[in-house]
């Protein structure tokens, strides 16, 4: 396979209203759409988007890291989709680059059928989906989650984190009292130092909640209290996300740790070949990969989502952000019917090019 780099740009879209989690306040998404070509003339689309807050990239590095493209496809070809991961990563492009092309390599070795018969084999074409409530008033909050469910969610992801606990605990308390069939994923997003997430922690084994995502801040506290809340047997489990900044971090916490719940965002480790990879060493420890959107737009949330049909786990995802930005690349690649993604696999990729060229 021999590439070309044809053109990039620059996108900039504004939310609908800015999104506020513990430490961070959201009012637009900045990133590139980047298009390829191959020796053929097939043509292909990827999503390059560092997330500020996450990961270690910058707009400005991974701006750069695409100029570098021309060079590398002048002087390199790729027997496959995991040749050209595997380039890629030697040559130090970013993380957010190199899952933007190998989503492209993706689409374009489709083009050959035993290609894509071969990699997607056991792809799951029904997504199950968590919705995403920021830091609401109470009042808020339940209007939202009661929308959500008529909806057809059945998995919330809220997040938390207020400078006073109290005020948390009275929305989770809440919310299980008039929606007890809730599943809730809460989202501290580090806020918490390691003495109050424990004393947090034993407040919340009561509620129907399947994972605190990001209690304390950094990996090392992370893995620390995971390792403590399983001393005490607690039924509480920790999810990572944030704090794993690399590839390496998430096999290293995947491998070493009390950590059960991973929740990772592809174009922030690298993209489809290392999520792929790291979600068979999850699935030897009976672990879960959870794949979450960074507010992509429609082309990289279709990216997220292939990624979440390959690893062809039971969980629910959070891919599906449209509704938080005021404008976007194209519509969805996909359906939305309830709380599921609907992919088929039939339209892939040329849904892509019919909406885009």
């Amino acid at each position: 396979m021999k590439l070309s780099l044809i053109k990039y740009f620059k996108y900039s879209y504004p939310f609908n209203i800015p999104f506020v989690t513990s430490n961070n306040s959201f009012n637009n998404r900045e990133g590139f759409v980047i298009q390829l070509k191959d020796e053929f003339g097939n043509t292909a689309f990827g999503e390059a988007a560092p997330l500020e807050g996450y990961g270690i990239e910058t707009l400005e590095e991974s701006e750069n890291s695409v100029n570098s493209l021309h060079e590398f496809f002048r002087n390199n070809s790729f027997e496959n989709i995991y040749d050209l991961n595997e380039k890629l990563i030697k040559y130090k492009f970013r993380n957010s680059v190199v899952s933007a092309i190998t989503f492209c390599g993706l689409q374009l070795s489709s083009f050959h059928n035993s290609e894509k018969i071969s990699f997607f084999n056991t792809f799951n074409t029904k997504i199950g989906l968590n919705a995403v409530i920021g830091l609401l008033n109470e009042s808020d909050t339940l209007i939202k989650v009661e929308s959500l469910i008529q909806k057809g969610f059945k998995v919330i992801k809220l997040k938390i984190g207020r400078d006073n606990f109290g005020d948390d605990l009275k929305i989770i308390s809440s919310i299980a009292k008039r929606f007890p069939a809730i599943f809730l994923r809460l989202d501290v997003n580090g806020n918490w130092n390691f003495k109050a997430a424990l004393n947090n922690i034993s407040h919340l084994e009561k509620f129907n909640i399947e994972y605190i995502e990001e209690p304390v801040n950094g990996l090392s506290n992370l893995i620390n209290l995971a390792d403590e809340l399983h001393k005490l047997n607690s039924t509480v489990q920790i999810a990572a996300d944030e704090s794993i900044s690399s590839y390496s971090d998430l096999i290293e916490a995947i491998r070493n740790s009390k950590i059960n719940y991973f929740v990772v965002k592809p174009s922030l480790l690298g993209g489809i070949i290392n999520i792929l990879n790291a979600n068979k060493e999850a699935e030897k420890l009976n672990k879960k990969i959870i794949i979450s959107s960074s507010f992509e737009t429609s082309l990289g949330r279709y990216q997220n989502a292939i990624i979440a049909g390959l690893i062809n786990n039971s969980s629910a995802h959070g891919i599906d952000t449209s509704d938080f930005l005021k404008h976007d690349l194209t519509d969805n690649f996909y359906k939305i019917v309830n709380n599921f993604i609907e992919i088929d696999l039939q339209d892939f990729p040329k849904n892509i090019i019919s909406k885009l060229c």
